[in-house]
């Protein structure tokens, strides 16, 4: 049970995840532009959070007979490997996230310090 309310919110979490980064990607907000990118850097976080929770559940408790019937008949499968695959992926790309807010407000600084200089330049007068 645990294993599968781990993998259903890390699906959703990853699905919203999906959308503020393609609210970034249509440049929508761009005022909010480094808000949502934090968002999506959180959301990809807790997905990677959720995904190796359910990994090291199934992982740990996939023999117990207590918890899966006919352990007999269950071993980790390319599924398994699949996931901690994408767990591996999901972390490099919340670290990509994290790196893409500071390079965000990077930007965001440098326009307004170019948009202060231009005000100061048209306001001089010969």
């Amino acid at each position: 049970m645990a294993v599968q309310a781990f993998m259903t919110l890390a699906f959703i979490f990853c699905l919203s995840t999906l959308g503020c980064i393609s609210v970034v990607l249509m440049r929508y907000h761009l005022r909010y532009e480094i808000y949502v990118i934090m968002a999506a850097c959180i959301l990809e976080s807790l997905t990677a959070f959720c995904l190796l929770m359910s990994i090291a559940i199934f992982g740990a408790r996939c023999f117990d007979r207590d918890w899966l019937l006919y352990p007999n008949f269950n071993h980790l499968s390319w599924s398994f490997a699949v996931a901690v695959i994408a767990d591996f992926f999901i972390i490099i790309v919340a670290i990509c996230l994290y790196f893409e807010i500071n390079k965000a407000r990077e930007r965001k600084r440098k326009a307004n310090t170019l948009v202060m200089k231009m005000d100061s330049a048209s306001s001089f007068r010969y």
